[in-house]
């Protein structure tokens, strides 16, 4: 939880972050752009501004991403469709974001459909063990 003022306070920096950030800046340093725009989205979420953030992540998705950057964008996108209640868009939206990874859900699959999933993640991920998918920084 942020403290009283925290919240303005960083809004402040990353306006005054956005205003410095030019189109070439984020060419040579697309990281860079990356991590502003993602913060400021952030830090609209948090206000609870999610017409705001939506401006943001809308920027974002526009932007050349990396897979983990799609990634993010579209998780935090499903999480404010869910604060907003439109649980059905959100269920949409990540089932869109796996097609390209492969994973081809329906929106109501059947009980057959599950099952036959299930075992396929299942073996899949046979040999594997917590460890395999733990990330390093």
């Amino acid at each position: 939880m942020l403290a009283v003022g925290a919240a303005a306070a960083s809004e402040h920096y990353l306006e005054c972050a956005r205003g410095l950030l030019r189109d070439e800046d984020a060419a040579a340093d697309p990281q860079l752009a990356f991590d502003v725009r993602m913060q400021s989205a952030l830090s609209a979420v948090h206000r609870r501004a999610l017409d705001e953030a939506d401006v943001f992540f809308d920027r974002l998705s526009r932007q050349s991403l990396v897979p983990m950057q799609a990634v993010q964008v579209t998780m935090y996108r499903i999480g404010v469709l869910a604060m907003r209640e439109r649980i059905a868009e959100a269920v949409r939206l990540g089932l869109e974001a796996l097609r390209p990874l492969g994973l081809r859900w329906s929106l109501r699959p059947s009980r057959l459909r599950i099952r036959l999933e299930y075992l396929r993640t299942d073996w899949l991920l046979r040999g594997c063990d917590a460890s395999d998918f733990a990330t390093t920084t």
